[in-house]
């Protein structure tokens, strides 16, 4: 955890349409002419390493994601988060990014000098605790983050809290969430897919599949109203200056210290991980045997005495160098083992070397001479 200067932190992951993701210089990115992601993580080198120090620009989505869920409700809880923000941390609306998706959603952005310049590599775990924090208690839930709820235990005051705030949004429980467990269920899973290591986010002014745009939009154009927002999408492109630059020391506070708490769990987590490999290593039964021409220790079992080295166990197959000496491998046969699936008891059949597997006429079945590579003894074995 660490103060960084931002401006080495020059690096995205870019990706344009559906190809793989690239590492490149953000600072000299064209504008985009089709349909292009880049990362919120910034990053200082130039090829990706896991686990690397980031800074985040924090990207909070507002999405639709259900069909009992409407763009207009993503609307208003981004409006309700902004007043939020506002009133808890004095941070005016104008500081941050705001941008329509162009389909059913809304982004805020709240970039990474805003949140005091921490790099660290667990920023985006901090980024989702913060985006944790403000779902839980505003109770979104168009938010793609954590609802807080433990996965394990959804107890009745949590269940019965987001069941109000869903007949607030809505005007009633929508269908799918009327039983209790599916609620239970939606709580446990729901935006805990959202800030990954590498979570790419449509550039602003990109285009989509249907004709519309991702636009930028400021504090008034986002309280207008759903039908002058669709319009802006769908004229194109628009140049606006990006958020404010201020200084909020309320919101770098809150974030330095989920980034704290962060990396204490995540150096907790990697101690247990350690502390369990090592109880495994040591709990793992270890066979002590003595070494070649030591007497073995009293009471021990004895070593088994090793096999002898015959012409039949030391070489099951012809070698090169003793093909010349097999009357086998003199006359052109070689043997491949096949297992039959009927009976337990293995057969071989002896085919050309040429690599043909011709006819059966042109399959034999014949002995190894006495004493030859094949040990001595026949391969057709009944």
């Amino acid at each position: 955890m660490e103060r960084a200067d931002l401006r080495m932190f020059r690096y995205r992951d870019r990706q344009i349409g559906r190809s793989r993701w690239r590492r490149v210089d953000a600072t000299a990115l064209p504008p985009p002419r089709c349909e292009e992601r880049v990362s919120m993580q910034r990053f200082a080198a130039a090829r990706p390493v896991r686990g690397e120090v980031h800074a985040v620009d924090l990207t909070l989505d507002f999405d639709a994601h259900a069909d009992w869920l409407d763009v207009e409700h993503a609307r208003q809880e981004a409006l309700a988060l902004l007043a939020r923000l506002e009133r808890a941390y004095a941070l005016p609306p104008e500081a941050v990014g705001i941008a329509y998706t162009g389909g059913a959603g809304f982004h805020l952005v709240l970039p990474a000098p805003l949140l005091g310049g921490w790099a660290s590599p667990e920023a985006t775990a901090a980024a989702k605790a913060l985006a944790t924090a403000w779902r839980a208690d505003l109770r979104l839930v168009t938010l793609d983050a954590p609802t807080g709820v433990d996965a394990a235990r959804v107890d009745a005051a949590a269940g019965a809290a987001w069941r109000e705030a869903l007949i607030a949004r809505l005007g009633a429980v929508p269908p799918p969430l009327a039983d209790d467990a599916a609620l239970a269920r939606w709580l446990a899973r729901s935006g805990r897919s959202f800030f990954t290591r590498r979570r790419l986010v449509r550039r602003v002014n990109a285009p989509r599949r249907d004709g519309r745009w991702k636009i930028p939009l400021t504090p008034d154009e986002l309280a207008g109203g759903m039908d002058r927002i669709r319009a802006l999408a769908e004229a194109g492109p628009r140049d606006l200056p990006g958020p404010r630059p201020v200084v909020c020391p309320a919101l770098a506070d809150a974030y330095a210290t989920a980034l704290a708490a962060a990396e204490a769990a995540a150096d907790a987590a990697a101690q247990a991980a350690a502390d369990a490999a090592a109880r495994a290593a040591n709990a793992a039964p270890r066979r002590r045997t003595p070494r070649r021409g030591t007497p073995a220790a009293a009471g021990s079992p004895a070593r088994p005495a090793r096999r002898a080295q015959t012409p039949a166990t030391a070489q099951r197959r012809c070698a090169p160098s003793s093909a010349a000496t097999c009357r086998c491998a003199r006359r052109g046969w070689r043997g491949v083992r096949r297992r039959r699936a009927a009976a337990t008891r293995r057969s071989w059949r002896w085919r050309p070397c040429s690599g043909s597997w011709g006819s059966p006429k042109r399959t034999r079945r014949r002995r190894c001479a006495p004493g030859r590579a094949h040990g001595g003894r026949s391969r057709l074995r009944r």
